[in-house]
């Protein structure tokens, strides 16, 4: 029976609580993923004390797995335990009045003397070929070095062993990844990669011909703009170079763009008008276009000022004084030189007007541009006028001094400029 097929793992609460108690000595939190592994840690030992094996004989990946859904149950039944929701969909479980001091393997601080470091270096770079690959987890790393009872880690728990390791890889460059393994960091994968980056050349494991920094920006626009539509929230980084090789033929090299990361490389300016990396709360980043900055049509004055067409095309005004109506005058306030503003209601009221319209030339004049265009009469008297709009109103100035005075009845019959708008044409 395979070990996929294998029945999962039987265990007791005392199991678990025990397991939950070593972890507390070793100075680790009880994580779900971490009490999964440590009850099949405890069942490889017991396996290999049955057979008279010493204590790490049973590899226990080996072991069968743990129902994660039956081990949250039963740490939620048992009095002894506390569970306790965390991140994401993971959980904690903690002894009923029991201190802890867990450490956070995940803590950039770093408290190690620097002779530790000059000791721990010294160790890896005489390491041979046969002991140099670790395990690619934090954990089972730890584990390893721990078993080896290494001088320069006497008296340190697992929980510290762990935190060494994390700032082994993310800050003093001690390790590195090769093939999912942790190795020495002069023989890992991204010791390859500086040297290419400094080089500006392939690490040779390139299928496709590599992007040029000559045409790197406008594939990176095309790919990301054809796929707008089929991922809005954009393509994950993961994916960039398969998009690459499927759609170009052509593979992204960072280390031929200079880079050692994918990530280090479309963060470079040259791509900041081309796309944006956007971290989700899951850790993954998601690379996405940058959008058209070219504005479209707005308005270009504040809200308020005349804004002036000059191709707009004329209308035809024909005159309305016979059937009551007047043309729209601009408005001048009493007493101030400021013409151009309304302040006054444009509700149109009954009032006759003692205002009679003129069929004669007049003037039109766009007050923001200053530009003046003349109105002319057709054969059939009917005049053309270039109408300039300010809100909602209209102005047509008339310069016939034959004209009546303007008074505050004009003011009365002024009418939104959509209503004058449609009467007047």
């Amino acid at each position: 029976m395979s070990q996929r097929q294998a029945a999962p793992l039987a265990f007791s609460a005392s199991e678990i609580v025990a397991s939950v108690r070593s972890l507390y000595a070793d100075a680790l939190k009880p994580f779900g993923r971490v009490l999964l592994r440590r009850l099949r840690e405890r069942a490889a030992a017991r396996a290999a004390a049955a057979q008279q094996l010493p204590e790490d004989a049973v590899d226990p990946e080996s072991m069968p797995r743990v129902n994660p859904r039956h081990l949250q149950k039963i740490c939620e039944k048992c009095r002894q335990l506390v569970v306790a929701p965390e991140e994401g969909k993971e959980y904690s479980v903690a002894l009923v009045n029991q201190p802890d001091s867990f450490l956070d393997v995940c803590s950039p601080v770093d408290p190690y003397p620097t002779e530790f470091w000059l000791a721990l270096s010294s160790y890896l770079d005489d390491l041979t070929s046969g002991d140099m690959m670790l395990p690619g987890g934090r954990y089972a790393c730890a584990r390893v070095l721990a078993g080896r009872q290494l001088p320069i880690f006497q008296g340190r728990s697992l929980g510290q062993i762990c935190h060494i390791v994390q700032i082994a890889i993310s800050q003093r460059r001690l390790l590195g990844y090769r093939e999912g393994c942790l190795v020495p960091y002069r023989h890992s994968e991204n010791w390859v990669k500086e040297q290419c980056a400094v080089a500006q050349s392939p690490t040779g494991n390139e299928s496709c011909p590599v992007v040029t920094w000559e045409d790197a920006p406008s594939l990176l626009r095309h790919l990301l703009s054809s796929h707008r539509q089929a991922e809005p929230g954009g393509i994950s980084i993961s994916n960039l170079k398969r998009l690459f090789r499927l759609e170009f033929q052509r593979e992204l090299s960072q280390t031929v763009l200079g880079h050692v990361r994918l990530l280090d490389l479309l963060s470079d300016a040259r791509l900041n008008t081309v796309c944006t990396l956007n971290a989700q709360p899951n850790g993954q980043v998601l690379v996405r276009g940058v959008e058209d900055s070219s504005p479209r049509w707005s308005p270009v004055v504040p809200p308020g000022m005349w804004v002036s067409f000059p191709s707009m095309t004329p209308v035809a005004f024909i005159p309305l004084a016979e059937q009551g109506m007047i043309p729209i005058f601009q408005e001048e306030q009493h007493d101030k030189d400021l013409s151009g503003f309304c302040t006054d209601s444009t509700a149109v009221d009954s009032v006759e007007s003692d205002c009679a319209s003129d069929a004669g030339t007049a003037r039109c004049s766009t007050a923001s541009q200053g530009i003046s265009q003349e109105s002319s009469d057709d054969e059939n008297g009917v005049l053309e006028w270039a109408v300039s709009v300010k809100n909602t109103f209209i102005t047509v100035p008339v310069d016939d001094p034959n004209f009546p005075r303007r008074c505050s009845r004009h003011r009365r019959r002024s009418v939104p400029a959509h209503l004058g708008s449609r009467a007047m044409i």
